[in-house]
């Protein structure tokens, strides 16, 4: 009979469960501890300043329930970076799409982050990659670190790749432009309208 493959590699979580948060969760869970210094699975999320090299280099060792793979990392993003919609990288740039989209808490509604969406272009060629990046809301008491400030400037970037058949036009019709800028929760009325299209 033939021999049985071998076991997978030992997994830090147990078989079958995957780490695949919400950007609620993102935001509520992981930035928020990491911003106020507050105890969390500091394993889960790797801190590096991604704009220091080429995503290809980047681990993307993620699976989501869909099937895709992504990366989570913690980055602490510069004032003056803060409010462009261009990060350029050693070979190439970060390039927002669309405005941010409000991240709501998921029984007050209240705002508690923002998100924003990347595509990565080497030169005027874009790639397959994207960047989603989260921010706390720090107008709101108790999401903003008073006692090292340094802190607020933290982000958690979702970097993935998507497939040749799922990298279509990023751009906006006047349609989705009246939803850009909606909670984070209205976004999956944005991406069946592409699917269709």
């Amino acid at each position: 009979p033939p021999a049985a493959p071998p076991p997978p590699p030992p997994s830090p979580r147990p078989p079958g469960i995957r780490f695949d948060p919400t950007g609620n969760e993102l935001v509520q869970y992981f930035l928020r501890h990491k911003v106020l210094g507050l105890p969390f699975n500091e394993e889960a999320i790797t801190e590096m300043d991604i704009y220091r090299c080429h995503p290809d280099h980047l681990t993307i060792n993620l699976e989501g329930a869909d099937g895709g793979t992504f990366a989570l990392f913690f980055m602490r993003r510069q004032t003056s970076e803060q409010r462009r919609r261009r990060r350029p990288t050693p070979r190439g740039y970060w390039n927002q799409v669309g405005l941010e989209k409000a991240v709501r808490d998921g029984s007050s509604s209240v705002i508690v982050g923002f998100k924003r969406k990347f595509v990565f272009y080497e030169g005027t060629n874009r790639t397959r990659w994207r960047m989603d990046e989260y921010r706390l809301n720090q107008e709101i008491q108790g999401l903003r670190n008073t006692i090292d400030p340094r802190r607020n400037n933290y982000v958690i970037c979702k970097v993935s790749k998507v497939s040749s058949q799922s990298s279509g036009d990023l751009s906006f019709s006047s349609v989705e432009a009246q939803l850009i800028g909606s909670d984070e929760s209205n976004s999956s009325t944005v991406d069946n309208k592409r699917k269709r299209n």
